[in-house]
């Protein structure tokens, strides 16, 4: 009697566990929690390769994108007091390695080779062929005719990450901009002029993620912006 017992007990543990499993595998790792506190701006890293949605808004004000919340590649911020968890967007959410279309340009005998784009949007190396490495701006770029590559780069491209929610822009010339670039992954400097406060990411330009306090910051002590790990932006002040 007693061994029926425990196997009943058994069999009737399986479905929670397995329903327990399933809720871990849904709001586990795939889901990042973002949150302005007092209404300032935070950027948090999710390393998402597709744009994030919103899962749960934490917050009483509204989380709207554009205003309240955005994103770049690799990461998603938040100000004005919003709260809330965001994951990966499925299927062709306007993120890395959609299905709107590739196209296969390749530089033979390290010749110069123009390439029709089969989309609107900023072009990004999906996959590549060559062992020359193909290094935006300096073995491939884009143009008004669309993809060139040279130098012996082949490879796959594909739409990029397009970015949401942009925050501020140099105008009237009463504003102070800096470009900081790392170029193949290397670590720069850039020099900033303190007489405009602590800088803040305007636009990103590269596919690779611009995270504060991982592949972009500032110094405080040295006056100076840096930038690692393919992180390519302009930075301003007010």
């Amino acid at each position: 009697m007693r061994a029926f017992l425990l196997l009943l007990a058994g069999v009737l543990a399986l479905p929670m566990s397995a329903q327990a499993q399933r809720y871990d595998d849904r709001h586990g790792s795939h889901e990042v929690r973002c949150e302005s506190r007092r209404g300032g701006y935070k950027e948090c890293f999710t390393d998402f390769r597709r744009a994030p949605r919103i899962v749960q808004v934490l917050s009483e004000r509204n989380c709207r994108e554009g205003e309240s919340w955005g994103h770049r590649p690799g990461m998603v911020w938040v100000s004005r007091g919003c709260r809330a968890v965001f994951a990966e967007r499925g299927g062709g959410g306007g993120g890395w390695g959609n299905d709107r279309g590739t196209v296969r340009c390749e530089s033979h005998d390290r010749r110069t080779q123009h390439c029709r784009k089969p989309f609107r949007g900023p072009a990004e190396v999906i996959d590549q062929l060559s062992r020359t490495r193909c290094i935006e701006g300096d073995t491939w770029g884009q143009d008004r005719r669309g993809i060139w590559v040279t130098g012996g780069c082949r490879a796959v491209f594909g739409e990029g990450y397009r970015v949401s929610g942009g925050h501020w822009r140099p105008s009237h010339g009463r504003d102070h901009a800096v470009e900081c670039q790392s170029i193949d992954n290397r670590y720069r400097r850039c020099d900033w002029d303190p007489g405009y406060g602590t800088p803040y990411l305007v636009d990103q330009y590269s596919s690779s993620p611009c995270v504060r306090n991982r592949s972009w910051g500032y110094d405080t002590r040295r006056g100076y912006v840096w930038v690692d790990k393919g992180c390519r932006a302009l930075f301003g002040g007010r």
